[in-house]
C-alpha cells in the first residue's frame, strides 16, 4: 500500500528543523523535545508555556534541570531559530 510509504515521508518532514518553528508543534512540547531528540529533558520544560521557553537563558535552563552544555546549546539554538522563523 502506498499509504505506508507517504506516512514514512510525513515522519521524515516532521524531524526537518523548519518544523520546530511551527505553533502547531510548539503548543506541544513534550513533542517539540521530541522531535529535537531531547525529549528527556521533557518533566523540566513541560510545565511552561512555549512563549515562555522560547526565552529561556542559559543559567534558567540549568536551574531548570538541563544539566549538559551541549543540550542547553542545542535548546538555546532552536529557540532563537523558533523566534526568526516562526509559523503556524
Amino acid at each position: 500500500s502506498t499509504q505506508g510509504v507517504s506516512s514514512a515521508a510525513s515522519d521524515v518532514y516532521k524531524r526537518q528543523p523548519e518544523d520546530i518553528a511551527s505553533r502547531k508543534l510548539l503548543v506541544d512540547i513534550p513533542l517539540w523535545l521530541k522531535t529535537l531528540r531531547l525529549h528527556k529533558y521533557t518533566d523540566n520544560l513541560k510545565d511552561l508555556k512555549w512563549e515562555e521557553m522560547i526565552k529561556l537563558d542559559d543559567q534558567q535552563l540549568a536551574d531548570l534541570g538541563v544539566s549538559t552544555l551541549g543540550a542547553r546549546n542545542k535548546l538555546l539554538k532552536s529557540f532563537a531559530y523558533v523566534k526568526e522563523n516562526l509559523h503556524d
